[in-house]
């Protein structure tokens, strides 16, 4: 629940991952225009999710919600936000009662409130400000779920010396400590405020300056333990939580304020005392892709009285990417970490996992979903509720910890098994002759060589190896291979450039090849995404930045063959921000998706290939849905699926009426079927005729029958079955000899592996 500048600033690294979430501006290329529509195609929104309903929602406004405090005694949620703290009304939306969750939410007026905090004998709400440097004092008792008189009046400020970071309130010293953290990680202070003068009833002394403290190097978080009578403040980049006592460092008297001892934790986050277990939780980030791990530091041996123990490196168990807020339910004797990168919250059991027993500590914690980019984590322990906020959706979600708690799993989400790549995982490509997986990692910039024999979903002991790399390029994001030359083609988005790999010396069998510098194919312009014709021997290459698709002829450019290499791609305009890129054998049609139009481009690769460019044009234009990302194409059911971000759905194309030799069925409005939050990555395998949904916002990806859900047949679209991966699932790739989906956890570093359903007989 003690959110700290510090988690907030770790996590929104996800914020760089402009290539996923930003449109970049792109020049606007000439192109046919859409064909107006006939209409024959009845619309088909089939939502997946009214079989299974989402856990309930409350709509918080254009903010940026995060931190949470409950107050069950007002049944009260505040959420600290971008313009204010939400006044959330949780007496009936809980888990399991829904009807109050519609509800206009009370604003107090505030500018990046990151944290708030609830003083129960003051009945006092203090809520921290980022970039005001202050925190906003009101009264809880004239401000709640039932009474917003004093909402808009009556708030106290006091000025603190740097950004708000985490806050927890003493009740016996009456003190409240406010880590300042700062927004420029400027902060290395804790102030002390007195809730005696300072509270929603007196500001007696909250226009004072109060008293302050240094501690380490950008403090962010503080968690204390009231039985110890022990403050800790964790100290983001001085790697250390500092240990003080609070009852010679408190408001009334600052006899002793020197740490006793530091605690060597990496990159501190949200922190949360447990007197039962004599245990402090603390959140550890590692890099902003890899999952992080939670600290266990033993208070029997690290306290304000006794150090002993506070230098040993402590123990720690995994949770989730880019910890942001932490909570526990006293009654499930459960901790909640919420997880921004994947969308979740962690599922601790404090009884079995902590500094004194580590027997329940899970290698995968179970989780909760909730919406995507969470912000905080707040524990309402007379409902069992846990709301996490949601700051990409302006949302709070309250998710049932009835059902998912220390001891009860049966309403947690079981994730896919992984294995672990290096950063952001990006399009993979499966090579079955050498039983191989090739998965671009983007922030790296090399590709994970994965041999899939020994790591896939029927045989995971082979998961646990260190994958060998190639060294490719500036943010590669797909690779495709073409097993008649033993090449891999790679494109490098921001080194402009296509890889080519020598698959027959790099693979499962043999890394021989593995350190040599792979042929560059200079782009003009950002090489985003590609795909092969393995029939005309062709590599196009989509271009978002420009909108157009680059043409590079394979056989002249491949692990054999090096003459065509040098020779610049011929450069076709398509459409403005080309994201995704298919080609269908059956009728010589190269799909090409327009970002900003809704649109799919169509042209003929009998005349557009890498030897002839004869009919390098559009010949029409086909119109999907929003944001249309990438596609895949069932060829049994003649569907190009087509993933549309923005409106969370499926268009499905009749490639038998719209393909490069046949136009008459592109002017149609296609039937879309509703899937989950930003589908990204799309793939079908082709002997189950099972479709693969990667849908980001989820953390799930799904699996659609296509023989029942195409672009003729829409019987039994909503029967899905759903996969938790962590992190975003952009995409899929299937081997079929194996039947397993390899799922890209983008925020991770990790590839989860999902069994395939077999397909059943007579759908």
């Amino acid at each position: 629940m003690r959110i700290s500048r510090a988690a907030l600033v770790v996590a929104c690294i996800v914020c760089a991952y402009s290539p996923l979430l930003q449109s970049p501006a792109a020049a606007q290329p000439p192109q046919a225009s859409p064909p107006a529509s006939s209409n024959r195609h009845q619309l088909v929104d089939v939502s997946f999710h009214r079989q299974r309903p989402g856990p309930p929602t409350v709509a918080l406004g254009n903010g940026n919600p995060v931190d949470v405090a409950v107050d069950p005694a007002t049944r009260t949620a505040y959420v600290a936000d971008a313009d204010g703290i939400d006044v959330v009304d949780i007496s009936r939306c809980t888990a399991r009662v829904h009807g109050g969750c519609a509800q206009k939410v009370t604003k107090v007026p505030g500018t990046n409130i990151v944290t708030v905090a609830i003083d129960q004998v003051s009945g006092t709400v203090y809520a921290g400000s980022v970039t005001e440097n202050v925190v906003k004092v009101f009264s809880q008792r004239t401000c709640n779920a039932r009474d917003s008189s004093g909402c808009g009046t009556g708030v106290h400020e006091v000025k603190l010396p740097a950004g708000a970071g985490g806050i927890a309130v003493d009740e016996e010293s009456q003190t409240v400590y406010v880590a300042d953290g700062g927004a420029e990680w400027e902060g290395h202070w804790l102030t002390l405020i007195d809730a005696t003068t300072c509270n929603g009833q007196t500001d007696l002394s909250c226009g004072q300056a109060a008293p302050t403290v240094e501690v380490g190097q950008g403090s962010g978080n503080v968690a204390l333990d009231s039985k110890t009578r022990t403050l800790y403040v964790g100290n983001f980049l001085s790697n250390t939580v500092s240990v003080l006592d609070t009852q010679t460092c408190n408001a009334g008297t600052q006899h002793d304020c020197a740490s006793r001892a530091l605690v060597p934790v990496k990159l501190p986050g949200p922190m949360l005392a447990d007197p039962r277990t004599h245990t402090l939780f603390v959140t550890s980030s590692g890099p902003p892709d890899e999952r992080a791990a939670l600290a266990l530091v033993d208070t029997t041996a690290c306290n304000a009285q006794d150090v002993s123990g506070c230098t040993a490196t402590p123990p720690t168990t995994p949770i989730g990417t880019g910890p942001i807020g932490i909570d526990a339910d006293p009654g499930t004797r459960t901790l909640y970490v919420a997880n921004q990168n994947d969308s979740n919250v962690s599922v601790i059991d404090q009884r079995r996992c902590n500094a004194q027993r580590t027997d329940g500590c899970r290698a995968v914690a179970p989780t909760m979903t909730g919406d995507f980019d969470a912000g905080g984590v707040g524990v309402d322990p007379t409902t069992h509720t846990v709301y996490l906020s949601s700051q990409q959706e302006q949302t709070l979600t309250a998710l049932d910890g009835n059902r998912c708690n220390g001891h009860v799993i049966r309403g947690c989400a079981v994730l896919a098994p992984t294995t672990n790549v290096q950063a952001q995982p990006a399009e993979a490509a499966i090579d079955s002759s050498t039983h191989t997986l090739y998965v671009p990692n983007s922030i790296a910039g090399t590709v994970s060589v994965i041999d899939s024999s020994i790591c896939n979903a029927s045989r995971l002991n082979g998961c646990g190896k260190d994958w060998p790399t190639i060294k490719v390029g500036e943010f590669p994001k797909t690779i495709v291979i073409d097993q008649a030359t033993h090449t891999g083609y790679v494109s490098n988005y921001d080194g402009a450039s296509v890889a080519v790999i020598d698959t027959s010396r790099c693979n499962a069998r043999t890394s021989v090849g593995c350190g040599e510098a792979p042929l560059q194919v200079a782009t003009p312009s950002g090489a985003y995404t590609l795909t092969l014709d393995a029939s005309t021997h062709t590599i196009y290459v989509a271009q978002v930045d420009d909108g157009s698709v680059a043409i590079i002829n394979a056989a002249a450019c491949n692990a054999i063959q090096h003459t065509g290499c040098a020779t610049s791609p011929y450069v076709v305009p398509v459409s403005d921000q080309t994201a995704g890129v298919a080609v269908d054998h059956a009728t010589s049609t190269l799909y090409v998706t327009g970002r900003s139009g809704g649109i799919v481009s169509l042209l003929d690769t009998r005349t557009c290939n890498g030897s002839i460019h004869s009919g390098c044009s559009v010949v029409a234009i086909s119109s999907v849905g929003t944001t249309p990302r990438f596609m895949t194409i069932a060829q049994a059911t003649h569907t190009l699926y087509v993933a549309n971000k923005d409106s969370d759905s499926l268009s499905m194309v009749n490639t038998a009426t719209c393909n490069a030799r046949d136009t008459t069925g592109c002017a149609e409005t296609w039937p879309s079927v509703g899937v989950g939050h930003l589908p990204y990555g799309v793939r079908v395998d082709q002997r189950t005729q099972h479709l693969y949904v990667g849908e980001l916002g989820d953390s799930t990806v799904r699996e659609i029958d296509t023989r029942s859900c195409n672009a003729t047949r829409h019987r039994r679209c909503a029967r899905t079955k759903i996969v938790n991966a962590g992190g975003w699932p952009i995409f899929v790739t299937v081997d079929e000899t194996t039947g397993t989906v390899y799922i890209s956890d983008n925020v991770d570093a990790e590839i989860s592996l999902a069994r395939e359903t077999r397909p059943r007989p007579g759908s």
